[in-house]
């Protein structure tokens, strides 16, 4: 029923408090102690219908004594004794004016439980809005900061191209954390030969990566020991002279996307996709969905791109993102931002056997963001845009295994970015 856990928060407010405080959410003191006197307020609601109805119930049987007695059915002993089980004063109940004194009673009971239900109702709704605002406990590994400059490399993979003109700010950016970073020549030599896999292949991808050369893909686990490398805290890279170009220009140079046009028919932030990128897009997709399956994401999914507005109420707070949301109005209908809501809404209502769990999931689906912070407003080309296709992993598994599934996802991007060739760190 509540987003959150109600009786965690009862106990330990303070753990809540600090989810906020981690999260830099100076919001958070006054949620968290607004949460605690809505529960309060919802449970003495509770406690008084709880109250009212158990009186209306005495009453009601208290009407069909009176009627007993008034037919004659049973004596007045017998209704005495069997009244003074529902009134503290049966006697007085049992004339011409007994029954209708009661029936007024229960009259003013109906009405008061009444209001109190829709107060109940009220709370109730107010505190379920309130915890939706609450954020995820952040791990214990997790390190604080108000913005993503604060996040720590623990890893790096592959080998970076590196333009002359960005180097300090590459070294910057990755020995402020403790690593190390080595041109990729300098493994030609003794002092970094522990790390070197084969030293042929290595100096393929050197000329190969520098420029000099036709290029020649060698996955860059067959050349380079990362294991060893992250241990010792080390980067390797290549340093380029020439300045590689924007990916904005490369898809004008070869006639690969056109935003000027989509603009024309959809507005800002869409593009045609054209030639050989629509090829590549959908051959990305197909890989990616065929490499998961491998290892073990069988359950695949591909969803509806519409949703009702109000099953996305119930998994996520709308009115937090409801303003990056496309609405087809008429039809009270949403355009999917993300596989994950649908897929959400697929298994609403289940209850798993464990036995069943965990299931991994497989999908692919467009997501349409209006993407209407400045977040995405100043970003040139297709890289921040209102359309785009997504691979997507989701796990369902018992809660004291969600993190042990967080790093099997983990695991399992990462094994495709390696097979992609593609440098990354995390």
């Amino acid at each position: 029923m509540f987003p959150v856990d109600v009786s965690l928060l009862r106990k330990d407010p303070e753990k809540f408090k600090e989810a906020f405080r981690k999260r830099f959410m100076e919001v958070g003191e006054k949620l968290v102690d607004r949460a605690l006197e809505l529960d309060e307020k919802r449970r003495s609601i509770q406690k008084e219908l709880d109250s009212l109805r158990s009186n209306l119930n005495k009453l009601s049987k208290a009407v069909g004594i009176i009627k007993s007695y008034s037919s004659g059915k049973i004596s007045r002993e017998d209704a005495l004794n069997r009244l003074s089980s529902f009134l503290s004063e049966p006697e007085k109940y049992l004339n011409e004016d007994g029954e209708k004194l009661l029936r007024e009673k229960i009259f003013e009971i109906k009405r008061r439980i009444s209001e109190l239900e829709q107060e109940f109702k009220k709370v109730t709704q107010e505190l379920v809005d309130t915890l939706w605002k609450f954020p995820n406990f952040v791990d214990e590994e997790v390190p604080i900061g108000p913005d993503d400059s604060y996040n720590v490399p623990i890893r790096f993979w592959g080998i970076p191209r590196v333009w002359k003109g960005h180097l300090n700010s590459f070294k910057e950016q990755t020995e402020k954390y403790g690593f190390k970073i080595v041109e990729l020549r300098e493994f030609f030599t003794d002092s970094y030969q522990k790390y070197v896999k084969d030293l042929e292949k290595l100096k393929i991808v050197y000329e190969s990566l520098k420029g000099d050369e036709d290029f020649r893909e060698i996955n860059f686990n067959e050349v380079l020991d990362f294991d060893e490398l992250n241990k010792d805290k080390i980067v390797p890279y290549v340093l380029i002279e020439w300045e590689p170009k924007h990916h904005y220009d490369l898809v004008k140079e070869f006639d690969l996307a056109d935003t000027d046009k989509a603009g024309e028919v959809a507005g800002s932030r869409f593009y045609f996709e054209k030639n050989s990128l629509v090829f590549l897009d959908l051959a990305l997709s197909l890989y990616g969905l065929k490499f998961y399956q491998k290892l073990g994401y069988n359950s695949v999914i591909l969803p509806p791109y519409l949703m009702r507005k109000d099953v996305e109420a119930k998994i996520t707070y709308y009115e937090a993102f409801k303003e990056a949301i496309y609405h087809v109005v008429e039809d009270d209908l949403i355009l999917i931002t993300t596989s994950e809501h649908p897929i959400c809404a697929y298994y609403m209502n289940t209850t798993f056997d464990e036995k069943e769990l965990p299931i991994k999931i497989l999908a692919w689906s467009p997501a349409f963001r209006k993407e209407a912070g400045a977040h995405g407003k100043d970003t040139k080309g297709i890289f921040r845009t209102h359309q785009f296709h997504k691979v997507e992993l989701h796990i369902i598994c018992k809660l004291n295994e969600d993190k042990k599934y967080l790093m099997d996802l983990l695991e399992a991007f990462e094994k495709f970015m390696q097979s992609l060739n593609i440098p990354y760190r995390i």
